[in-house]
């Protein structure tokens, strides 16, 4: 028999409630079937509904556990999940770093799926260009620290406006002071 689809569901409908089955490839290759009821009432349809969406093609949730998905921790998981066929799922819990490291337990749940060759390929290939786009901001935010020593002491003094970054700072320091020095 050839599988056309990874993933299934299904849902039987009735007055006061709905039971929904989904059939699923497990990380350890077997397949696994869950069924579970849920109310017709709005709360019951949002559970149905978040129940459903869990079944997605790899099955990782790191998104309901780390705010951030591109954070330190979550690329730090992401390029484990990409270079290791069956990576342990401890091992890349303990990648986090800061307050998604109290989370571990709820991590390892979430990143228990299904990848597979192509989610490898197709995450690499989507985190590459986030990565680049990282280096080159680095490359201008080292330059723009170059041209803000001239004018560091209104740099500092710029930096102590709430919510003002370092860089934010430099940009609005140097730009009038740069100005006005020519």
């Amino acid at each position: 028999m050839d599988v056309a689809y990874e993933v299934c569901a299904g849902i039987d409908v009735h007055k006061n409630n709905g039971v929904a089955c989904r059939i699923y490839k497990a990380q350890d290759g077997k397949i696994r079937t869950e069924k579970q009821t849920f109310p017709t009432m709005t709360k019951g349809l949002f559970a149905l509904s978040d129940w459903l969406s869990e079944v997605e093609s790899a099955n990782i949730k790191r998104g309901a556990v780390a705010s951030d998905l591109l954070g330190v921790s979550s690329r730090r998981i992401l390029r484990r999940l990409i270079s290791e066929e069956t990576p342990d799922l401890e091992a890349l819990a303990d990648l986090a770093i800061g307050k998604l490291r109290d989370k571990h337990g709820d991590l390892v749940l979430a990143l228990q799926g299904c990848m597979n060759a192509h989610h490898r390929f197709m995450l690499g290939h989507l985190l590459d260009p986030v990565e680049e786009l990282d280096v080159r901001i680095g490359a201008f935010e080292a330059r723009i620290e170059e041209m803000s020593l001239p004018f560091k002491q209104a740099v500092e003094l710029v930096d102590t406006i709430p919510a003002a970054s370092q860089t934010a700072a430099m940009g609005l320091a140097v730009v009038p002071n740069a100005e006005a020095a020519n």
